[in-house]
C-alpha cells in the first residue's frame, strides 16, 4: 500500500505534485496476500462478519517498500449478481519512514476493476505520526489496490 515527494524510499516511488495545502502524496499499491473474507459470499458471510487481510506494500515500480494489514467489518449486503459488500476498515500501511493509519468504508464487488473509493488519513507513527488527510483507492485487480494519499504534516 508507499512513499512518493522528492525522497525515495527503498524502491524509488517517484515525484508526485503537491497541491496547496498538502505537505506531501503517497502513491503506493497494496497487494492483498492473505484474507478471512471468501471472495464470493456465500451463507457464512452476513452485516457483522468480521475479517482481515494482509497486504504488501510496494512502490510505482513494484519494488516491496512496507506491508500492512486491513481490519474490517461487512456491514451490509446489497443483493444481485454479483453480490457487493459494504465494508468498513481500519488499514494500517507501515513504510519504511513508519506506519500510516487509514479508516474507510466502500461497496466491495469482486471483481471490480477500477472502481475507486475515499479513504481518509487518520494518523500514524515516525514521520507520519501528526498525518491527516484524506485519498483515493483503486481497485485494480482482484489482489491489487491503488492508492494515492494527500498528507498533511502538522
Amino acid at each position: 500500500m508507499f512513499a512518493v515527494p522528492a525522497v525515495a524510499a527503498a524502491g524509488a516511488v517517484g515525484t508526485v505534485a503537491v497541491s496547496k495545502g498538502v505537505d506531501e502524496v503517497v502513491e503506493v499499491i497494496s497487494r492483498r496476500t492473505a484474507t478471512s473474507l471468501p471472495s464470493v459470499p456465500g451463507a457464512n458471510v452476513v452485516a457483522g462478519t468480521v475479517f482481515f487481510a494482509s497486504v504488501t506494500v510496494h512502490g510505482k515500480d513494484g519494488v516491496q517498500i512496507g506491508d500492512g494489514s486491513v481490519n474490517g467489518m461487512v456491514v451490509d449486503i446489497i443483493p444481485g449478481l454479483p453480490v457487493k459488500l459494504v465494508v468498513q476498515n481500519k488499514i494500517v500501511l507501515r513504510l519504511p519512514d513508519g506506519e500510516l493509519h487509514l479508516n474507510n468504508m466502500h461497496i466491495r464487488e469482486i471483481p471490480s476493476p477500477g472502481k475507486t473509493f475515499a479513504i481518509a488519513v487518520i494518523g500514524g507513527t515516525g514521520k507520519y505520526r501528526t498525518a491527516r488527510g484524506d485519498g483515493i483507492g483503486e481497485h485494480a485487480t482482484d489482489t491489487d489496490t491503488k492508492i494515492t494519499l494527500n498528507l498533511v504534516l502538522t
